[in-house]
């Protein structure tokens, strides 16, 4: 995919690792707003169906025990993975310094999809993320918000300050948040149209108070 191709706020993680951007995956906001996926309710479906549907284990014989064992350790994993990172963000978030960014652009996970085959190339999407910039700092550094499949990049908002909370042994291991960047936008916004409206309704009022002389006394003199 080339980068020519794209709008000007939208890179791709090959391009920015040729011009020395480096960053690490966000795991953890991914895996806690994704949260429990299509795939793990498949292999929920497929686990309470071996264990409750009857001649199951007549009809699949020596396979049995084999997938049902796979299903299961599926679910734990996934179960007790997602736990981890759920109570590893509620952690991080409660640093009382953490590192100051803004949103800087939007980028293309294209990195695995480079090492396939190029017909393929176009017939998979990649995840996209925003990627936050270390502010303040003479050699910033770059952090991402959770990777998702999108189909557009309207959810990209210019220059929002976003904190974030980087894990101080596993610096791999960090959580963005720019929601509460978002809702202080909102409620300024929400505070502008209020005073805006408050001034308009006092000046209607003032207007409806003025006694009728008071209009024309300026042109009659």
């Amino acid at each position: 995919m080339a980068n020519t191709e794209l709008p000007d706020f939208v890179y791709t993680q090959s391009y920015l690792k040729k011009a020395g951007v480096r960053f690490q995956v966000n795991v953890v906001d991914t895996t806690v707003k994704r949260g429990f996926s299509l795939n793990f309710y498949l292999a929920s479906l497929c686990f309470i169906a071996l264990c409750c549907l009857p001649g199951v284990f007549f009809f699949l014989g020596a396979l049995y025990v084999p997938l049902t064992a796979l299903f299961l350790a599926y679910i734990v994993f996934y179960a007790l993975r997602y736990l981890r990172f759920v109570r590893l963000r509620r952690r991080l978030r409660t640093q009382e310094r953490p590192i100051l960014a803004e949103s800087y652009a939007v980028v293309l996970l294209d990195e695995q999809l480079l090492q396939l085959p190029k017909p393929l190339q176009r017939c998979i999407k990649v995840k996209s993320a925003v990627i936050y910039k270390e502010t303040g700092s003479l050699k910033p550094r770059f952090f991402l918000g959770p990777a998702f499949y999108r189909s557009s990049f309207d959810f990209f908002r210019p220059d929002i300050k976003a904190q974030v909370f980087t894990d101080k042994k596993q610096e791999r291991f960090y959580s963005v948040d720019d929601e509460s960047a978002l809702q202080t936008v909102s409620a300024k916004a929400g505070l502008a149209a209020l005073n805006l409206g408050s001034s308009l309704s006092s000046g209607a009022e003032k207007q409806a108070l003025q006694l009728p002389g008071q209009g024309t006394a300026g042109s009659a003199d």
